[in-house]
């Protein structure tokens, strides 16, 4: 299954988040790749190598200082860019460290989202309810018709 084929609304959401990230397959060598998005129930992958959808697999993810690993199945593949995979064993120790790694990705993405809108305030205006008109041929005789 391809991500497109998933209903757009998820059990719990998805942040973004940037790990390191090691997937141990059943069978077959161990892929490398990056952590992009993680969610209580699932991450994704980037990775060249994805492998391919319901492959059972041992995925590790690393932060400095800790990590987290939990049996996960792969949920859909994108040949050459990565893969969605669904946690399926998460033991309680690695639970507490999603749940905090989660909080944390949380917070980033709430202040990323505030500095954004702060931004929009920034550049549409002063935020006090009163926009300027654009500076055009017809603004300017409008204001001299006022100053006349």
């Amino acid at each position: 299954m391809s991500p497109e084929e998933y209903p757009v609304q998820r059990r719990t959401p998805r942040y973004p988040f940037a790990a390191p990230a090691a997937v141990l397959p059943e069978k077959g060598a161990p892929i490398g790749g990056d952590i992009k998005e993680l969610s209580l129930y699932g991450c994704y992958l980037d990775t060249a190598s994805p492998l391919t959808p319901r492959s059972k697999v041992l995925v590790k993810i690393f932060m400095p200082g800790e990590y987290f690993e939990a049996n996960a199945t792969v949920a859909y593949a994108t040949p050459a860019l990565g893969m969605g995979l669904v946690f399926r064993d998460v033991k309680p120790h690695f639970r507490t460290v999603l749940r905090k790694w989660l909080l944390m990705a949380m917070q980033l993405s709430q202040t990323t989202t505030l500095q954004g809108a702060e931004a929009r305030e920034f550049i549409h205006g002063s935020g006090d309810g009163e926009q300027e008109e654009p500076a055009t041929d017809a603004g300017a005789e409008k204001n001299r018709t006022r100053e006349g």
